[in-house]
């Protein structure tokens, strides 16, 4: 039933309108009346919709009779929904009425107003409200809320639950209605699976993941026939990894164990989970699959093909992203009938007796199983070395073979001219028990070693601003450098002598060491020493002035810094009562006293005050009769800069000198030069530069150059520094480019392998200039010439060594391919490398030995007197004839 409300109201009628009212109308307008709701208010309806109930209203007078034609304004409030009509006048039973569409909000917000207003002001003299209570629409969307894209245990619940949201087409929540929920993917399950959305139209539920990984774990919420809202999680694996199969077998190397590797993955709950990725992984040898999948009962399995060294190796599965890791143990054993050796490098070389040889002997042994086709190195072996003959010595007595199968040591050639020997013995001895040995000659033609001899100076001479050095070298050096008190100098070739000159000033008097070191193109060096003395003027010292303190000093321009002197007789004791006389040498300052006397310790104190502009050199003097004297130095701050001038990035060829000199200019704050200033130069990776101090021109210039006088391997970068103290240094780089532009390579690696697999060992070559120097960064090509074979890597560059390498996999036809490798230089060599059939039949090469011809020694240019021989057996032993051997010198 609708509820009527009334207001009083003084309702103003034209006497236009009281003349149109019928006889049985309504009376005129009275002082007071009022308005009604008739019909229409308290209603419940659908967003968006109309009302069933029009909205009415009634105007009367003051005596309650129909007021006719009085306009009433009705108009929406709150809620935002729309009326059919928004102003109308009464009718003649003093009613209007209006239809009203609810807005798009699904709560008790609809409201509207009707009033009366004053027809002259406007001002609403009676006022009616209406309200309505909107509900939901159909349900028209279900999404998503909370829970998606969680990460949890494999069987496990999600932390977060997952939950939607019901909502009408204007987005209005549902509430009331039941929305299914289901796991679709990863065997999980949802509790509930259906649920009733609450108020505000959210239903949830609880979702635990499956133990199937071989499949996305995946749920999804459903309403009717409305699209529905999906969810994925990531399901981690927090579960047990336990071994299942294959622990601590043995198996010969290169082969796949005899059993399968296994595991089991279960949960917490001890539940199999099912499609977790394994990722097996071994310190030896590789594993055959590397992954795998647990099946229906948790169990993943794997093979392990083991590698070519012997020994105990370790195998380990994990399970990919997630916890839990198994290990397995797994012995290796090499045939040791099968094992071969061979001198790789350092055998039949020539050098100086008594010098180490630049090649060092190398051996390598591998393992040539019956059956393949393939040498597997072994790594770990022991090898010990023993000189033979010729009384040199090794760096190592024993050494272990590397990844590739290689051992080696340093030789010292014995001080015997002629053939000296170096013998390798290995040794293998495998867990079953069996074991092998041999051995490997090396040998080396020592030639008679060249003499350095030191004819000046002689012992005991003396001198003091320089010491003039002669030298002759018994053979033909590449450079000869003496050094001397932290100085250095090349010395230059000179009618069958080596000379230079030393400087030494600034060098205390006293006793030093001259070294004499001259190198040659084979790596080898030969040193030579003698001693000289640096004596004061005074010929016959009864002692000499020291720096006890303030020697070597920064200080600015005019400041005043203290010098101490100590006067001491030839044992080191002090002497008083010294008379010191000091005396500014260079640098225009000042001393004062001129004068001053040694106390009880032998000490002479003096205030100096430096001249000079900027850089400038200082030198104070200190003396006293029969004392040997002693120089001061004090070093000026230099404010402003020190650039390079002229003279960086130039190239450099061994044993020469820069054609261009390396320039530093010091300048100060405003840009102006200074003059005076002393430059200290130094070089890196030995080379020299000249001179060592430089001291700036009037257009603050100073200048040095840069002599290579030892060998370096070609591209070597070296850095030439100019340093002035309190200023940033300036550094040159200057690249060595040898002597040539030419470069020859040295072969090594394997001449055979499977058809359409790998050749063994892999190509390597060593890469020098034309003075026998390793070049180091130099690119090598490696082109596959016939066979259809592919190279990788086929661009590589040597090491700091001069090596470099890569891997040559053979095509599938038998027979002989061939492939090329050029240097940036121009050298080049063909290799040739057999493709054996994977299968090979009897009679098949399969092996070789040395039958003559091994460590001669002869002369250059000449035919060795034997001949060199190889016999060539298949894998039962058996000599096979008609094989085609291709020879190479390396």
């Amino acid at each position: 039933m609708t509820r009527k409300r009334s207001v009083s109201v003084l309702l103003l009628v034209s006497a236009a309108l009281a003349s149109c009212d019928s006889p049985s109308g309504p009376s005129p307008a009275g002082e007071a009346g009022a308005i009604t709701v008739l019909a229409g208010d308290q209603q419940s309806g659908t967003v968006g919709a109309d009302l069933g109930t029009s909205l009415s209203v009634k105007v009367t007078d003051a005596g309650g009779k129909p007021v006719k034609g009085v306009p009433v304004v009705f108009q929406v409030t709150a809620g935002g929904g729309a009326l059919s009509a928004g102003s109308l006048p009464t009718d003649a039973a003093g009613v209007a009425q209006t239809r009203w569409t609810l807005g798009t909000v699904a709560r008790d917000t609809q409201r509207v107003e009707a009033r009366v207003n004053d027809p002259t002001t406007g001002a609403a003299l009676a006022t009616v409200r209406f309200r309505a209570v909107a509900q939901p629409d159909t349900p028209a969307a279900l999404t998503k809320v909370a829970g998606d894209a969680q990460t949890g245990s494999v069987g496990a619940a999600l932390v977060d639950s997952l939950a939607v949201r019901l909502t009408d087409r204007f987005g209005n929540a549902v509430a009331g209605r039941t929305v299914e929920f289901a796991a679709t993917g990863g065997g999980g399950q949802v509790l509930p699976a259906a649920h009733a959305t609450d108020s505000v139209g959210i239903a949830r539920t609880q979702w635990r993941l499956g133990t199937r990984l071989d499949t996305a774990q995946t749920a999804a919420a459903t309403f009717g026939a409305l699209a529905p809202a999906a969810f994925t999680a990531t399901a981690r694996v927090d579960g047990t990894l336990t071994p299942a199969g294959g622990d601590g077998q043995t198996g010969p190397a290169s082969h796949v164990l005899a059993d399968s590797l296994a595991v089991v993955l279960r949960t917490g709950a001890g539940v199999p989970v099912r499609g977790a990725t394994i990722v097996w992984t071994a310190t030896g040898g590789s594993m055959v699959p590397a992954t795998s999948r647990t099946d229906a009962n948790g169990r993943a399995t794997t093979s392990w093909l083991l590698g070519s060294a012997p020994g105990a190796f370790t195998a380990t599965a994990t399970v990919a992203g997630g916890a839990g890791t198994a290990t397995f143990s797994a012995t290796a054993t090499v045939d040791p009938a099968t094992i071969r050796a061979q001198a790789v490098s350092g055998d039949g070389l020539t050098a100086h007796a008594g010098s180490t040889l630049v090649w060092p002997p190398t051996i390598l042994l591998g393992s040539f199983p019956p059956g393949t086709s393939t040498f597997y190195e072994l790594p770990g072996l022991l090898v010990r070395w023993t000189v033979t003959s010729g009384g040199g010595a090794v760096s190592s007595d024993t050494s272990r073979t590397d990844s590739r199968g290689n051992a080696q040591t340093g030789w010292t050639l014995g001080p015997a001219v002629g053939t000296q020997t170096l013998r390798a013995t290995w040794t293998y001895s495998s867990s079953t028990g069996a074991a092998a040995s041999g051995t490997v000659d090396f040998h080396a033609t020592a030639t008679v070693a060249p003499r350095v001899e030191i004819t000046q100076p002689t012992s005991g001479q003396s001198v003091r601003d320089s010491l003039a050095v002669d030298v002759t070298v018994s053979d033909a050096p590449t450079s000869v450098a003496a050094s001397a008190a932290g100085r250095s100098v090349a010395l230059a070739a000179a009618g069958g002598h080596y000379r230079g000159t030393l400087p030494l000033p600034g060098v205390a008097p006293g006793g030093y060491s001259l070294r004499v070191v001259a190198r040659f193109s084979d790596g080898d060096s030969v040193v030579a020493g003698t001693t000289f003395v640096v004596a004061g003027p005074d010929s016959v010292p009864q002692g000499a002035i020291v720096a006890a303190a303030g020697d070597g000093q920064a200080a600015d321009s005019g400041s005043t810094v203290t010098v101490t002197a100590r006067a001491q007789g030839p044992t080191g004791t002090p002497k008083p009562g010294v008379a010191v006389a000091w005396s500014v040498v260079s640098g225009g300052g000042s001393v004062s006293p001129a004068s001053s006397v040694t106390d009880a310790g032998g000490l002479a104190t003096a205030r100096w005050t430096l001249g000079g502009r900027s850089g400038g050199a200082q030198v104070l003097h200190a003396s006293s009769p029969g004392l040997t004297p002693r120089d001061f130095t004090a070093s000026l701050r230099v404010y402003g800069s020190l650039v390079k001038v002229a003279g960086d990035g130039q190239t450099l060829t061994n044993n020469h000198s820069l054609s261009d000199s390396l320039v530093v200019a010091v300048r100060d704050p405003a840009g102006a030069p200074i003059a005076g200033v002393t430059v200290t130069w130094s070089a890196s990776e030995s080379s020299v530069a000249t001179p060592l101090q430089a001291t700036t021109d009037a257009s603050g210039r100073a200048a040095a150059s840069l002599f290579a006088h030892v060998r370096y391997p070609a591209n070597t970068h070296l850095v030439t520094t100019a340093s002035v103290p309190g200023l940033p240094s300036a550094a040159f780089l200057t690249t060595v480019v040898g002597d040539s532009g030419t470069a020859r390579l040295f072969p090594a690696g394997g001449d055979h392998g499977p058809a359409g697999g790998a050749v063994t060992p892999p190509l390597a070559v060593y890469v020098v200039d034309a003075d026998g120097i390793a070049v180091r960064n130099a690119p090598v090509d490696w082109v596959v010439v016939d066979g259809g074979g592919v190279v990788s890597p086929a661009h590589t560059a040597t090491d700091t060594t001069g090596n470099t390498g890569t891997t040559w996999t053979l095509g599938p036809v038998v027979g002989v391919q061939h492939l090329r490798v050029t240097t940036a230089h121009g050298a080049t060599y063909l290799y040739a490398a057999n493709a054996e059939a994977t299968t090979p039949a009897p009679g098949s090469p399969a092996s070789y030995s040395i039958v003559k011809g091994n460590g001669q020694t002869g002369a250059g240019g000449a035919a060795l007197a034997d001949s060199l021989a190889l016999r060539i057996t298949d894998h039962a032993g058996t000599v096979t004839p008609g094989v085609l051997v291709r020879w190479r010198l390396q």
